[in-house]
């Protein structure tokens, strides 16, 4: 699922890091999270849109991830 939120962000001019303690910068959230026990609150990314906003959005492995990015590109826009 982290797999296709990236993708679509990507497609969409935005980055997705991992958020995680655990994080390791330029390592794809889903390679981190593929290395572990799932989390039970979901997976924490960062998102950096386009225009250069930053959302941090909490990731389960429950719904579209194209929704997903749709709503945190609308909350970013506001």
């Amino acid at each position: 699922m982290l797999d296709a939120l990236t993708a679509v962000a990507k497609a969409a001019g935005a980055s997705v890091e991992s958020a995680a303690g655990d994080g390791v910068p330029g390592v794809p959230p889903g390679l981190i999270a593929a290395t572990r026990s799932p989390r039970p609150g979901g997976e924490p990314v960062m998102l950096t849109t386009r225009n250069g906003q930053q959302v941090i959005a909490v990731i389960t492995g429950d719904g579209d991830p194209q929704q997903w990015w749709d709503t945190i590109n609308e909350r970013a826009s506001s």
